[in-house]
């Protein structure tokens, strides 16, 4: 078991240098972190949430062996920088969410998708980082305090549903009148 975790966490370790190697906004410090997504493209916002997607199912991989590592001091705090990992990736995906709500009725269909889907990663991975992490809190007395994490308003993702819905007609009826003024 010592060996599967141990491999585990380097896999998990080079996957975090790489995701750092691709994309610098895992380094950026937190003052004026809003403003240097706000000046990413729509394309980047959504490769950095691959990546994000990437790192959290790993450290929730992980996170399955909590059992076993709550007997060694050394797992222990694998399992702690995992968790304070994971909070940190979490703040970056919620202002990279942020944006995305911003920029949602302007996008077109195919971006309007895949921030949607983005979306309701993002609404289940909170709900699966707060359920985790009080449950490791509580089992290993760790030292930290959680982030206010994200509650989605009632109704906001089927208002958002309907956007990308709408996003397809808009362009389909902005194409059909450009042919009929030509």
């Amino acid at each position: 078991m010592y060996m599967e975790i141990s491999k585990q966490y380097s896999v998990y370790i080079k996957y975090y240098m790489n995701t750092c190697m691709k994309t610098d906004i895992m380094t950026k410090p937190r003052k004026g972190f809003s403003e240097e997504v706000r000046n990413l493209s729509m394309t980047e916002i959504l490769k950095n949430y691959e990546y994000f997607e990437g790192l959290s199912t790993q450290i929730f991989d992980l996170f399955q062996h909590t059992n076993f590592c709550k007997k060694t001091r050394l797992f222990s705090n694998v399992i702690f920088m995992l968790l304070k990992d994971l909070m940190e990736i979490y703040r970056i995906y919620y202002t990279h969410i942020t944006e995305i709500l911003e920029r949602f009725p302007s996008l077109g269909k195919r971006e309007a998708q895949k921030a949607f889907v983005m979306y309701q990663n993002f609404v289940n991975l909170t709900e699966a980082i707060k359920n985790k992490a009080n449950k490791l809190i509580y089992i290993f007395n760790f030292p930290i305090t959680l982030p206010d994490f994200y509650n989605p308003e009632k109704g906001l993702i089927d208002t958002l549903r309907v956007v990308v819905s709408n996003a397809g007609e808009g362009e389909g009826r902005s194409a059909n009148d450009s042919s009929k003024v030509n």
